[in-house]
């Protein structure tokens, strides 16, 4: 799979544990989202970003390329209601947003996620199949996305291109 990468500008899964002091001690192990990790002397930030995408396979994907890959917490959103949802429960430090769904469309959500106010900061990139056929980038300006990624993509490559677009120290 190749992915394109144009600048305009979720929960953790766990194995079941039967025994409460292994989930403590899991507990205790993960790291907690946007919290400063001490990681061999260094300190490093574990990014909280919250995907939206309507294809179970390409959340799956995702997920588990983002957290194994990248080191981040991703949570997951299969549709634009449930996205609004998410970003009510916890403010993710970055938004990966489907813009082909069912139902509210990926710039309806967008517009809808500005308009709520308080995530009018928070970077957004767009995941698109179409990218060489959008004529809307204007429409796209106007929200402000930090940057589009399209489908379909390398999965390993992923979690760098996110950092690339939104300027994340690797």
């Amino acid at each position: 799979m190749s992915g394109a990468i144009g600048s305009t500008r979720g929960s953790r899964w766990t194995s079941e544990s039967t025994s409460s002091s292994d989930t403590d001690r899991a507990a205790r192990a993960e790291p907690k989202p946007g919290k400063r990790q001490e990681c061999g002397g260094e300190g490093m930030t574990t990014k909280d970003v919250l995907l939206v995408d309507d294809d179970a396979s390409i959340r799956e994907v995702i997920q588990l390329t983002l957290e194994l890959v990248g080191g981040w917490h991703v949570h997951l959103a299969a549709s634009g209601v449930e996205a609004l949802e998410q970003v009510q429960e916890r403010r993710p430090d970055a938004i990966l947003l489907d813009m082909m769904m069912p139902g509210m469309d990926g710039a309806t959500t967008l517009a809808r996620l500005r308009e709520a106010g308080g995530e009018k900061d928070v970077p957004v990139i767009l995941l698109s199949a179409k990218l060489q056929q959008r004529r809307d980038d204007d429409q796209l300006d106007g929200l402000g996305v930090a940057g589009v990624i399209g489908k379909p993509f390398d999965p390993i490559a992923l979690p760098g291109q996110i950092r690339t677009i939104l300027g994340w120290a690797e």
